[in-house]
């Protein structure tokens, strides 16, 4: 799995994590906020239902309609106030119904009592029976105004039972929301940060090695992402390395056995590149020619010819190393070199060709003075 694809799936994994939980936060405040209206009901209903008794009180010794209006009033908004407000669940919604049931038997008495009140005044009925049955309607009507209160207190009750229940519930999901952002975004930022610091310390490690000397050093990470591409590309890089340095070194102990076999030569050779200047000499060659070593190399080749061949030689010698070829090197005539100490030499010189791995070589040798050039094409 790339890098990309785990910080893609730890971010969508902390995001519905978070969704979900979030989702149940919303639910659990929901549920709060209708159990807190619920008991804000209740409290409504039971300010409501005590007004109505001290109303029926009041019609019992001060009857008259501006008693009875106010009594009908609040009445009304008990029934409003019931009517306004769904309890879901069957326990709950039967408790309700019962709560509209007492309320209508509330009305039901009520209104009787009105009625036997307007008997009494009209004399329609003895005073005595009249106001024994006002006085025992006002009982049931005081009974049942006290059983609507019960009702609606026990419902206050358990919306408050509710609304701790669900207060926990929320703390309780807040809980279980902050664990696991605090557990899940570490461990998946650990184990990302994990698979990524491993591989770059062990290319680290793998750049020190190599850049002390040693080529043979593989990182050998086998993770399949972008960093396990980088430790495998790594590892051809310093295997191509490894082959270039080999040939290399090779070709360093190549050049030191052909400069040695120059060197040891027990003939005068002289090496030059191919712009005439002087790069090896052995030491038949100082011996022959009086100077030190040192004062030779990197000097032009005719600092070895009298000054009357100096003008003309640069010319046959460039001639020669572009088309070089294997012979004497001035057949039929008398060659002569100059010492340090002005006396002229005879030297006959054999020249030849050779293909190097940096170019052209011209090998020259000779029974008094071997004189090589080394063209590096």
């Amino acid at each position: 799995m790339t890098i990309r694809a785990r910080l893609i799936g730890s971010a969508a994994l902390t995001t519905l994590l978070s969704a979900i939980l979030g989702l149940v936060l919303i639910g659990n405040a929901r549920e709060v906020t209708h159990l807190v209206d619920r008991a804000h009901w209740a409290d409504e209903l039971v300010d409501q239902a005590s007004m109505l008794s001290s109303l029926t009180y009041d019609y019992l010794t001060h009857p008259g309609d501006r008693a009875r209006d106010q009594w009908s009033i609040v009445q009304k908004r008990i029934e409003g106030t019931l009517d306004r407000h769904a309890l879901t669940g069957t326990p709950e919604e039967e408790r309700l119904a019962g709560l509209r049931r007492q309320n209508r038997r509330l009305l039901d008495a009520f209104g009787r009592m009105v009625d036997v009140r307007a008997d009494l005044e009209t004399a329609s009925a003895t005073p005595e029976a009249a106001r024994e049955l006002s006085t025992r309607l006002a009982g049931q009507i005081a009974a049942r105004i006290q059983a609507l209160e019960r009702e609606i207190i026990a419902l206050q009750e358990r919306a408050l039972q509710s609304i701790a229940r669900a207060q926990k519930r929320l703390v309780g999901s807040i809980l279980l929301f902050v664990g696991a952002l605090v557990v899940v975004i570490p461990i998946s930022g650990f184990l990302i940060v994990r698979s990524i610091a491993r591989p770059v310390a062990a290319l680290m490690r793998g750049t020190a090695v190599v850049a002390a000397g040693d080529l043979s050093h593989k990182v050998g990470t086998l993770a399949d992402d972008e960093l396990g591409e980088l430790s495998r590309a790594f590892d051809r890089m310093t295997e191509s390395l490894r082959a270039t340095t080999v040939s290399r070194d090779e070709l360093a102990r190549s050049e030191e056995r052909f400069r040695t076999l120059l060197t040891g030569s027990p003939f005068p050779l002289v090496v030059i590149d191919t712009g005439g200047r002087i790069v090896i000499v052995n030491e038949q060659t100082c011996e022959l020619f009086g100077y030190e070593e040192e004062e030779l190399i990197g000097q032009k080749l005719e600092i070895l010819l009298p000054s009357r061949f100096r003008a003309e030689h640069p010319r046959l010698r460039g001639e020669y190393m572009r088309q070089p070829s294997v012979r004497v090197m001035g057949q039929g005539r008398n060659l002569t070199g100059l010492r340090k100490d002005s006396i002229e030499i005879p030297i006959e010189i054999g020249l030849s060709v050779v293909e190097g791995a940096e170019g052209r070589l011209a090998i020259a040798n000779s029974w008094r003075i071997c004189l090589t050039s080394c063209a590096r094409l």
